[in-house]
């Protein structure tokens, strides 16, 4: 225990480390902090707003215990998604890992400290997002005080299950990977495969519920189905019927919230024993196995020489992202991600517009439907494709500590900046690429794909190209976990709410222009399409050779002030 005590005490020392060369000012604190408390307002008012609509239906149908197990299911997912990655970069990708196998400590006691730092860093996100949300169900549907007394426990132990199931996932996956070779690429794929066939299957779900006619479900049927879909995730379920005092077992409602608040610690305790009893066997064997790939990789590099200078880095960039799984999550899903967004999302319009045809509607108001409806999934591929690709706001700071090799090879600077950006182009354009063939295959019209595809890719251009230069004024090279790199990183959140903001603002305005020039007179969809993504084109032109000159015009005296 004392063992276990001391390195936690570490861990959490080291992840509150001060950058004293880089400490900012106390005005500059505060902004960031105005800025963050601005977005997570505006975000918590849209939670807030879909509780309130959603929880007085469900109660209308005596389902708050399942309705309050879908908000805790929520918050679960969301760090089950993210936390695989998570343990996977804090357990075996950690720079300390070499450090900790050197002391007189058990794997066990160090792999318990390490997945106590990521349920820390998971619960402030997870209790950001949740009780804001329960609170509201809770006023909404109102529920009775045993309610507001179980809202801590339920907040402090929700993320235990997630983080417990990421670790026995990743466990066995880092053992396999260890007996092969390329261990970090393996990894890598691994995880965004499962994230990408997660998502699928979600998306897969929910489009089946929708397919589903309330019209055709009686009451009890209803009752019954999301009974059925509460019960899936039982000890959420166990937690939920404890926290809204639903009677069970033909038990009362004291008693009732006793057996079940039994049931969610048991299920919790017996995860967590699991966990620590494979842990004990197979982290060292894991972790040891990427420490040795690690070790062969430096050699690796001298298959470099040979070939051209540019082509020798795009080389060594692109291994450095695909080997470090936080690295090829945070830069490679958006290739994953997009389809099956787009293909979800235009299925699900295709589905409406087709309702929406039934009812007596006018043939231009189903074009201007339609036309919106084209211009919102090509706002989801451009945030998709551009804002899920952290490569460009972390070009710098994921090199870390080595970041001196960039100033000791015989390569200019601007040499490397561009193999770089090579990369994260290549990487965006696939992801647009496969964003527009789903448009495409969903609703083909060949002036919209040939001029979306143009406008994505240069898009894509000057995107990167501002990701980079936020990265070389203020890189992070002070991280011990590939996810402080990323997800400790300002310059992805600017990178990634700027996007957002930008493709919604540029979405809008063509898709109105679009609508404008359509109603003006008779003209055709190929004309609308020419004349509003033409536009589009020639402001994103204009942006990218902005971005560009930005970016290089200082780029090698940016990076001579950068220190390690």
């Amino acid at each position: 225990m004392n063992n276990y005590v001391s390195v936690l005490k570490l861990l959490i020392k080291n992840m509150f480390r001060r950058d004293r060369a880089k400490a900012k000012s106390f005005g500059k604190m505060l902004l960031v902090v105005f800025g963050l408390l601005i977005t997570y307002a505006a975000v918590s008012f849209l939670f807030i707003t879909l509780i309130y609509f959603m929880g007085s239906s469900f109660a209308a149908f005596s389902l708050q215990s399942e309705f309050v197990s879908m908000i805790l299911a929520t918050g679960l997912m969301v760090v089950l998604i993210f936390g695989i990655v998570t343990v996977l970069t804090c357990l075996y990708f950690s720079r300390d890992t070499e450090f900790f196998f050197a002391l007189p400590i058990k794997p066990a006691t160090v792999f318990a400290a390490k997945l106590t730092i990521v349920y820390l860093t998971e619960l402030a996100v997870t209790a950001l997002i949740m009780i804001p949300c329960l609170i509201a169900a809770g006023i909404v549907m109102s529920l009775p005080a045993i309610f507001y007394v179980l809202l801590p426990v339920a907040v402090l132990f929700t993320p235990v299950i997630p983080l417990v199931l990421a670790a026995i996932i990743s466990i066995p996956v880092m053992y396999v990977v260890s007996f092969l070779k390329n261990r970090g690429a393996l990894g890598s794929i691994v995880v965004i495969v499962l994230f990408g066939a997660f998502f699928g299957l979600y998306y897969a779900g929910v489009s089946q519920m929708q397919n589903i006619n309330p019209q055709e479900i009686d009451l009890s049927g209803m009752q019954d189905m999301f009974r059925k879909i509460a019960s899936t995730m039982y000890p959420l379920y166990a937690l939920a019927r404890a926290m809204t005092a639903t009677p069970v077992f033909g038990l009362g409602a004291a008693a009732s919230v006793a057996v079940n608040l039994a049931i969610y610690f048991g299920i919790v305790v017996a995860l967590g024993a699991l966990v620590l009893f494979i842990s004990s066997t197979v982290y060292r064997r894991g972790a040891s196995g990427q420490l040795e790939g690690a070790k062969r990789n430096k050699t690796a590099n001298v298959s470099y020489r040979g070939s051209g200078t540019v082509k020798a880095l795009m080389k060594k960039e692109w291994r450095e992202i695909l080997r470090t799984p936080a690295f090829a999550l945070n830069c490679l899903l958006g290739i994953v991600m997009c389809p099956i967004i787009v293909v979800f999302f235009g299925l699900t319009t295709k589905t409406s517009m087709a309702a929406g045809e039934m009812a007596s509607q006018s043939e231009a108001q189903i074009q201007i439907m339609r036309t919106v409806m084209k211009f919102m999934m090509l706002w989801f591929v451009m945030f998709m494709s551009v804002g899920t690709n952290a490569g460009p706001a972390t070009a710098l700071s994921r090199e870390g500590e080595k970041f001196y090799y960039t100033k000791i090879i015989p390569v200019d600077y601007k040499t490397q900046l561009k193999a770089k950006s090579y990369v994260y182009i290549i990487i965006s354009s696939i992801s647009s690429v496969s964003g527009s063939v789903a448009m495409a295959i969903l609703d083909f019209n060949i002036s919209f794909f040939v001029c979306s595809l143009i406008f994505l890719l240069i898009y894509n251009f000057a995107a990167v190209h501002f990701g980079m230069l936020l990265d070389v004024n203020n890189p992070k090279l002070k991280w011990t976990t590939p996810n402080e790199a990323v997800k400790h990183n300002k310059n992805v959140m600017i990178t990634v709410f700027g996007c957002m903001f930008v493709s919604m603002l540029l979405a809008v305005a063509s898709g109105a222009l679009n609508v404008v020039v359509m109603r003006s007179g008779s003209v055709s969809g190929t004309v609308a399409n020419l004349v509003s993504l033409g536009a589009l084109i020639a402001v994103t032109v204009a942006a990218a050779a902005i971005m560009y000159v930005m970016f290089y015009k200082n780029c090698e005296r940016k990076i001579d002030e950068i220190e390690v």
